[in-house]
This record gives structure tokens, sequence and C-alpha cells, in this order.
């Protein structure tokens, strides 16, 4: 790209994260990313303006609320993130992963640390938003609302599961948008494997089952909000391996030849039958995991393959007499002599 438009690009993701880091936090996220991207690929000098911009959006609006310097902070952090990993080419998987720890802290911190600074319980501010704010308006919508009376109950039980779900989709749309901003600026990212290729380090299996246990302890041991915290670490299972399982289904599709819409039509199902698809794309990720069902796969089709270009040559020596070399078996022979020369 022509450096002359670089200073006005940086200038206008200036003033969108002034406005979006007041307005919207969710559509600073592009933002964020486009920040990162700067970065990494300009010059860290370019991630200064966007930053300062949005800081100041987040500290005129709220001020000096502890649980807003909180978020604000995980989000400065995130473009530096982008970059070091982009930098020192690490794996997509480990930004996400890093991505995710920062921002489910600075999530959760920015409803529960003022709370605690008062000692009340962390989720206390979102209940009492929810009371007095959330519930009148949705009864003036709605007419009779008390059907929701009773979600103030569960408001401490889902509050920390539901960050870390937050948490884990803004993680992932950054590492997308930072690919997004080289395709518009037409430089060429690092690959990243195909969904279809996704798949959970071997110690996947027995860091969930340390996992299990903790939970159990937490019951044991009686611990406070011992609900919330088993189900935080449910979540972080199952979201894990309902990756791994949406993935094998990519799999499936690719390997059956299956067109666009299909995936399509497999995300809405995923979207509107949440969270029972999580259970059930987790059950296929523990099972891929421990099968290894995709590798078998791979291996069965290259047996095919190879069964039937034999099956070709055989037919074609009994016909003529003779086999015609092809470019494939051209290259085999000329890497088995560099082989043997070797």
């Amino acid at each position: 790209m022509d450096k002359k438009y670089r200073l006005p690009i940086c200038i206008g993701a200036a003033v969108l994260g002034l406005a979006f880091s007041v307005f919207s936090h969710i559509l600073l996220i592009p933002v964020l990313a486009l920040a990162g991207y700067m970065a990494a690929c300009w010059g860290a000098a370019y991630l200064i303006p966007v930053e300062a911009a949005a800081a100041a959006g987040m500290l005129l609006w709220f001020g000096p609320d502890p649980g807003a310097i909180a978020l604000l902070c995980s989000f400065l952090l995130c473009p530096v993130i982008l970059t070091v990993y982009y930098k020192k080419k690490l794996p997509h998987r480990y930004a996400v992963l890093a991505l995710a720890v920062i921002l489910c802290l600075g999530n959760y911190l920015s409803v529960s640390l003022e709370p605690m600074l008062k000692g009340d319980p962390p989720y206390a501010a979102v209940v009492e938003s929810w009371e007095t704010v959330i519930l009148p308006s949705l009864s003036k919508i709605a007419g009779d609302a008390s059907a929701l009376d009773s979600v103030s109950a569960i408001i401490p039980d889902v509050l920390m599961p539901g960050t870390i779900l937050l948490s884990e989709g803004l993680a992932l749309a950054l590492v997308l948008f930072f690919k997004l901003c080289h395709r518009i600026f037409r430089t060429e990212p690092r690959k990243m494997a195909k969904f279809s290729a996704w798949r959970l380090p071997k110690t996947a299996i027995p860091g969930c089952l340390i996992m299990a246990v903790g939970i159990a302890l937490v019951y044991i041991l009686r611990a406070a909000q011992a609900n919330a915290i088993a189900f935080s670490i449910i979540i972080m299972i199952a979201s894990l391996f309902s990756i791994q399982g949406l993935s094998y289904l990519f799999f499936v599709f690719e390997i059956g030849k299956a067109g666009g819409g299909v995936r399509v039509v497999l995300f809405a199902m995923v979207l509107f039958t949440f969270p029972y698809s999580l259970i059930f794309l987790s059950f296929l990720g523990i099972r891929e995991q421990i099968q290894k069902r995709r590798a078998a796969i791979i291996k069965y089709l290259d047996a095919t393959k190879e069964m039937s270009r034999l099956e070709k040559r055989a037919d074609e020596y009994a016909k003529y007499g003779y086999i015609r070399e092809t470019e494939e078996d051209d290259e085999k022979k000329d890497g088995g002599d560099a082989g043997q020369n070797e």
C-alpha cells in the first residue's frame, strides 16, 4: 500500500476507536484488529493514536471507574498481543487463547471489581442493574415480565460462564478480523490451517480430566460460588471440544464435497439450538480426540487412491503390453535418484 494512505487510515481508525469506546465495545473489536495490523505491518507508531483515542473515550465517558479501567487495559493489550504473535510467528491458537484470557479477565472485572472493593459479592452490580434498570424496561415494552423475575437468582451461576463464552468469541473475531485486514490491504498473511483440520493437542483429554477433578474438589470443599466455578470449567471444556467437533463436521463435508449452503445451514442450526448444539458438538469433539477418525479416513482414502492407480496400470499393461510413464512416475523416479546420489 502507498505510504501516503497510511496516516489517513490511522486517523480514521482513531476516530472510530474514540466513538466505539463510548457507544459500542463490540464494534471496537474490528478497530482493535486494524490497530494490531498497522502495528505489525506498518510500525508500532501507528498503534499509539488508536489506543490513545480509545482510552480517552472510555475515561471521559466512564470516569475513574475501576471496572472500566480493567476493561480498558484488556482492550489496549489486544492489538499488542496480535502484533507480538504476528512478529514471533506464533500459531493462531496461541493468539486466540491469550486474547480470550485477557478479554475474560477484563470483562469479568468490569462488572465485578467495584462490588468486590465495596465488600459485596462479585455479581452484585449485575443483579442490581437487572432488577432496577433492565427488568423495568422490559416490563414497559412487553407489559408482563413476571416470568423474568427468577433471572436474578441464576445470575451468580451464569455470570462467569457467560463471560468466558463472550471472551472466546471476541478473541476468535479479533484473529479473523486481523486476517481480513491482510486481505483488504493485499498483504501476505501467515497461513492458517483450514478449519476442517483444526485439532486439540494430545494433552487435551488429560487436562480436562484434571479440571474435572477440580470441579469435584470445589463441591467437596464447599467453596463459595461452587456452581459458578463448576459451570465455568464445564464451559471451557465444552467450548474447546465443540470447536473440534464442528471442525470434524466441516472435514466430513469437505470429503463429501458438500456445497457451501450445507455449512451455512449447519451454522444456523448450531446457533438456533444452543446450548444443546454445544453438548452434541462436544461429544463429537471428544470422540474425535480419542478415536482420531480424520487420520483414519485420510489414510483409507490414500490407500484407495493408490489401489486405483495400481489397477489402472495393471489394466494398461494387460491391454498394451507396456506401461506409459506419467509425470507422477517421473517425479518419484527423480526423487529416488536424488536420494541415491546423496
